[in-house]
Formats: structure tokens, sequence, C-alpha cells
């Protein structure tokens, strides 16, 4: 059984580590290392303090995580959303992504959609949040590489 809860300071090592092994094989396509590498335990306790820190769970096994932040534009932005190399592609973060959306107006019932951000040069991710009916709605620039802003909105 999957479940998705809110992190502990205990689950911050590992969810760190998970965020280094998901993330460490964009820095042979970017042109510098994917700014989630810069998330120590420090930075991601700052998102454990603020509630908005998850931990995925198979069983009792942390596998995964994601962060939500309320935006100005109330909006909700998903981003640290990491799963272990080694449950990658067996349909996780697809559930995960529909349990976020369909759960949203409950986690932050003031949220009117969902946002994330993610590289132009890793067309995969478009073709994977465009599933749940993210369309572009923006773009930046950081550090030279092109980000493409994706929202979904209720």
């Amino acid at each position: 059984m999957i479940q998705f809860l809110r992190a502990q300071k205990e689950d911050l090592p590992y969810i760190e580590r998970i965020i280094q092994e998901a993330y460490k094989p964009m820095k042979k396509i970017l042109s510098r290392p994917p700014g989630a590498l810069d998330n120590t335990a420090q930075k991601l306790s700052h998102a454990l303090e603020s509630d908005r820190l998850y931990a995925i769970y198979e069983k009792q096994d942390l596998i995964g995580t994601f962060s939500l932040a309320l935006t100005d534009r109330k909006t909700v932005k998903l981003f640290h959303f990491a799963i272990k190399p080694q449950f990658q592609n067996q349909g996780l973060g697809s559930w995960v992504v529909k349990e976020v959306i369909k759960n949203m107006q409950q986690i932050i019932p003031t949220a009117i959609g969902i946002e994330i951000e993610i590289y132009s040069k890793i067309p995969s991710l478009l073709r994977f949040y465009k599933k749940f009916g993210f369309t572009q709605i923006g773009e930046k620039h950081i550090r030279g590489e092109k980000i493409l802003i994706l929202g979904k909105f209720f």
C-alpha cells in the first residue's frame, strides 16, 4: 500500500538521499547540476517546519518525497518531487500526482491549481505531466537552463 504523510524530522536524511539519487541522472543532460541537488537536510528542514514536506511510503519503506507551497497566485507549487530510482517506472509517480490533484482542496483549501517547474531539456517530464492535464503557463531561465512552468487549474 502506497501512502504519503507529512514528513518527520527523522525522515530528512532519507529524503535528502532520495532527492540526490533521483536527480543525479539529470546532471548528464543539463548544462549544470539541477537545483534539487542543492537540497541538504538543513534546507529541507525549512519545508518540514512549514508543514509542507511529505514522505511517500510503500508499506514501511520511505520511497519518495514531495513538497507543496502556496504561491501568491493561489496556486500550489509542487517541488522536491522524487522517487527512489529502483521504484521508478512502476506507476508510483503517476499515483502520487493523481492523489495530490485529487486531494489538493483538502490539503490546501484556498488553492485554485497546481504548478510545477521542469527542465525543457527533459521532454519526458513534459509528456508525464501533460497526461494529468498540465499545460505550459510560462517559462523562465535559471543559471543557463530553460525552465517550463506547467499548471493545472481546478
